[in-house]
């Protein structure tokens, strides 16, 4: 089955709304950690000194969320070339909250869960855009 171009060669409001979902997902998080870094070192001066004690307590947990931020900006950026490999991407950051609470034994964070289906629905949605 051949296919067909959109007429203006643009993507489809759907898919610009998933890129711009993942975009947005991955910058607050690191927005966040640099604002309270920044407000952390200027409240608290002696924080550097404890965190040359202890490097990895204080920058393992902040650093994977980075990371996590990053690999969400570069899934939006996948997903607005149309790749498919975005899309696959899009798929395991979505599911590894959920799995995350199913396997815990917390309650969940409704907030996770809803935005991680409403993720996992509009990336299967686009999923055919993609090449």
């Amino acid at each position: 089955m051949p296919k067909f171009a959109r007429p203006s060669g643009a993507n489809s409001i759907r898919l610009r709304l998933a890129s711009i979902y993942f975009v947005v997902t991955g910058v607050w998080p690191i927005l966040v950690i640099c604002w309270a870094l920044v407000s952390a070192f200027s409240v608290n001066p002696g924080l550097a000194a404890a965190m040359r004690e202890d490097p990895l307590g204080y920058f393992l947990g902040p650093g994977l969320r980075i990371l996590f931020g990053i690999a969400t900006i570069w899934t939006g950026v996948l997903l607005d070339r149309r790749s498919r490999r975005g899309g696959i991407l899009a798929v395991v950051l979505l599911v590894l909250p959920l799995v995350a609470v199913a396997a815990s034994v917390r309650p969940p964070n409704t907030l996770v869960f809803v935005l991680s289906v409403f993720g996992l629905f509009l990336v299967a949605s686009v999923w055919k855009e993609l090449g």
